[in-house]
This record gives structure tokens, C-alpha cells and sequence, in this order.
């Protein structure tokens, strides 16, 4: 008789949770034949990837936080009893974990960094920060509530380990790294043409420092005499984009920033090909997807000097290092890369072995 794992992943309705759960789909499950998967999700979409040993169950009415909150301590549980069904195993791949699956050992996808970052603090009474508020002083407690003495931790990166153990006092051999798959590997190919734009792929989030950036241009054309584009993927309508133009105006460089809106991955790949420097000021992250995704391009680049972009860029010798709040270095970094006659081959090893360590975590549990 097969092993039943539960997957409950409701909250994933777009963007980077939504990309998790297709992944663990289409590398976890599809490659466990002998386990049944049941897919607890919000979107249709993801029906086409039902097979023998995969249920999708799509759930309604997901967009209420209070129905989340009912399916995560009730619903899933009712659900199970309805209709015979019990796990051997339950997997969350949203941060936290269900209820009243006392004895049913459970893995926690934990991909939200937010708390774990102490150093930064943000303000209840801002509009624009609010949301960060609740990441950094609530949501840490709604995840340490859903933890048992069964349960065992999945992240992305060895600096996030350390500070989940240390924060929930858990020991260390009960949470996995795992890195997310880089499709980025599976389909780029070396080109040593570029054109002279530097690229940030960023969503409009304060924390991608997009404004230091902006500081950067314009000290580089006010102490090098260069004008140098870059590439924001932001839409020019939002709140965040406005104000960016409204800085870049006042400094006299909006002239050189290209707001090119949302990007498909095809379109971020192509991007990556044709630039000639990335840059990623970016001050919280949990993995620093994209700047992986340039080093197997084999781009130059220029990152925050913070623990995460030094993890993720290990062994990278095409990356500088500056402080994320210094708009000075940035500049000069900028200047100097630019100013390059050419760039040696850059070389970059990454080990993504997530096959390997879900088998692990399955023998561990199910055997």
C-alpha cells in the first residue's frame, strides 16, 4: 500500500508561492511514483498535472484569509475524515503548518524570510511599511505556533537555517536545505554579445532598494560624466514607479531608467543574455534567486554585501560585493565595471541537488 502525503499549499494563488508549488509538483512528485500526492491549491491551472499518483483538490473561496485560516486548523482535517483519507505525511509549502494532525508528521516549506531579519525594523503606522510590520513582529509567532515536536523545517539557504534554529530553538538536524530549482541552467547558453544596459529584476518592494540605484546614476554622471541606462521591471503606473521618477527626476537621470513592466521568465532570460552588468542592492531575500540566475549567464555582477548574496553567489569570481546603503560605492563599483575594456571568463559551480535531499526527507518519515 502506497504512503499518503497531504501537500497543502491554498495560499499559493501567483507569483513566487505558486512557482514553489509547481516545482515541488514537477520535481518532487512526479518523480515519486510509489508516494500519493494530494494537491490541496487554489488554481485550476494546476489540473493538468493530475497523474496516477497525483490529486489536485482545488479549493474555494481561498481568497479569504479567514477561510484560510479555517481550512488550515479545521477544514483540512474535516476533509480527511469526510472522505477516509489519512496521511502518513503532511508537507506545507506556505510557511506554516496545519492543526489537529497530532501524530502525523509534518515538513514545513519556510520561504518567508521576513522574520528572521532583526536587523531592519519598519513602522505599524506607515501604509507602505505596514505589511513588512506584521512579517517581521507577528507572522514569526503564527509559524512558531504550528510547530510540534514532529515537525521538520525545509529552507533554501544555510544563513536562514541558522536563525530558524535559533529563533524556535530547534535543533539543526530537523531542518533541510534544499535550493530551488534553477531553470535558468536548463536553458541558457553562452553569448558574449550584450548591450551597455545594466538589469535589476526586482518586484516594487521598498527592500529592493531601487532608490539607491537611482543615487548611483546620478553621482556617475555628475563625477564620471557617464549616462547609464537600466532596466527596472516595474510598471510605470504603480505608487512605487512613480515615486522612483519623481526621485530620478529630481536627481536628472529619469532619462536613463527603462520601466519595462512584467516580464514572462523567457523575457528575465533574455534580458540576462543581453545586458551588460546585473545589479541586485536588494537588503532581504531568502535565496537571491535572480543572482543566480546571472551568474550561469556568467554576467558580471554587483550585489549587497549581506549574508544571503554571499551564500547564493559562492564560488562566482564575476561578483563585487558593496554595501547596500552606500550610494557612493555603488557608484564607483558601477563606474568601474562599466569602464572595463573587457571581462575575463567568469566560472560558477552551483549544487542544486533536490531530488536527492527530498528522498531523504521521504525515507526518514515514511520508512
Amino acid at each position: 500500500m502506497k504512503n499518503i502525503v497531504f501537500v497543502n499549499n491554498p495560499a499559493a494563488t501567483s507569483g513566487g508561492a505558486l512557482t514553489i508549488l509547481k516545482q515541488f509538483i514537477q520535481q518532487v512528485a512526479q518523480k515519486n511514483k510509489n508516494i500519493s500526492f494530494y494537491i490541496f491549491c487554489s488554481s485550476d491551472d494546476l489540473i493538468v498535472y493530475e497523474r496516477e499518483n497525483i490529486k489536485i483538490i482545488v479549493l474555494s473561496s481561498t481568497k479569504n484569509w479567514m477561510y484560510r485560516m479555517y481550512w488550515d486548523y479545521i477544514g483540512l482535517k474535516r476533509w480527511s475524515i469526510n472522505n477516509k483519507i489519512f496521511p502518513s505525511m503532511i508537507i506545507s509549502l506556505q510557511n506554516t503548518g496545519v492543526y489537529n494532525f497530532k501524530r502525523v508528521p509534518q515538513v514545513i516549506y519556510l520561504h518567508q524570510s521576513f522574520p528572521y531579519y532583526r536587523e531592519y525594523t519598519w513602522s505599524l503606522f506607515k501604509s507602505e511599511e505596514r505589511a513588512y510590520w506584521f512579517y517581521r513582529n507577528v507572522y514569526k509567532h503564527l509559524i512558531h505556533l504550528s510547530l510540534t515536536k514532529q515537525t521538520k523545517i525545509i529552507v533554501q539557504s544555510n544563513w536562514l537555517k541558522k536563525r530558524v534554529s535559533n529563533i524556535h530553538n530547534l535543533n539543526v538536524n530537523d531542518i533541510f536545505v534544499i535550493k530551488p530549482h534553477i531553470e535558468a541552467f536548463d536553458k541558457q547558453t553562452q553569448d558574449d554579445s550584450y548591450e551597455s544596459f545594466m538589469f535589476f529584476p526586482a518586484s516594487g518592494q521598498l527592500y529592493k532598494n531601487h532608490e539607491i540605484l537611482i543615487r548611483a546614476l546620478s553621482i556617475i554622471k555628475q563625477k564620471y560624466q557617464m549616462e547609464v541606462p537600466i532596466v527596472f521591471t516595474l510598471s510605470r503606473k504603480s505608487q512605487y514607479s512613480i515615486h522612483l521618477s519623481a526621485l530620478a527626476s529630481q536627481l536628472g537621470v529619469d532619462n536613463l531608467i527603462d520601466f519595462v513592466g512584467d516580464l514572462s521568465y523567457e523575457e528575465v532570460l533574455e534580458y540576462f543574455r543581453k545586458s551588460r552588468l546585473v545589479v541586485f542592492p536588494s537588503y532581504i531575500e531568502t535565496f537571491g534567486l535572480p543572482l543566480v540566475e546571472a551568474a550561469s549567464f556568467k554576467k558580471p555582477i554587483i550585489a549587497s554585501d549581506l549574508e544571503y548574496a554571499r551564500e547564493a553567489l559562492e564560488g562566482y569570481t564575476g561578483v563585487e560585493f558593496v554595501r547596500y546603503n552606500n550610494s557612493n560605492e555603488w557608484a564607483e563599483a558601477i563606474s568601474n565595471n562599466l569602464l572595463a575594456l573587457n571581462h575575463p571568463s567568469y566560472s560558477y559551480e552551483g549544487e542544486f541537488d533536490t531530488d536527492d535531499k527530498w528522498k531523504a526527507i521521504f525515507r526518514d518519515i515514511l520508512d
